[in-house]
């Protein structure tokens, strides 16, 4: 009986070495299955880094070129309203001349009528 029974022991033992091994090699397989997920994901991590940088350097020169078109934009209001107020003074100079030449062509008149009646 004690034979059967260390027989049995030695069975039982070398069913759980089996089964253990058996685990073993699952986790190894599932090790190897993990570091390449890791390594896939380290992979993509790393290329989602350079894509945020260059969206940020994309983003920054949007900025700069945003910040020039409103400096461009406020040259150019200041432009306007020059050329506005330039355009309101040469109208009033056209104006301005209008009457001289009115009041030089009423004096010509009057010195053209006194000449004649002398």
């Amino acid at each position: 009986r004690d034979v059967t029974q260390l027989r049995s022991e030695k069975d039982e033992e070398a069913a759980q070495r089996s089964s253990l091994e058996l685990k073993f090699a699952s986790l190894e397989q599932q090790s190897t299955f993990l570091v390449a997920e890791r390594d896939d994901a380290t992979r993509v991590l790393e290329e989602t880094r350079e894509r945020l940088d260059e969206c940020k350097h994309e983003l920054q020169t949007a900025l700069d070129f945003r910040s020039e078109n409103d400096h461009l934009r406020l040259q150019l209001e200041f432009v306007q309203r020059d050329n506005r107020d330039l355009e309101a003074e040469r109208e009033d100079m056209k104006e301005e001349f209008a009457k001289r030449i009115a009041r030089m062509q009423k004096v010509y008149q009057d010195e053209t009528q006194t000449l004649q009646q002398k």
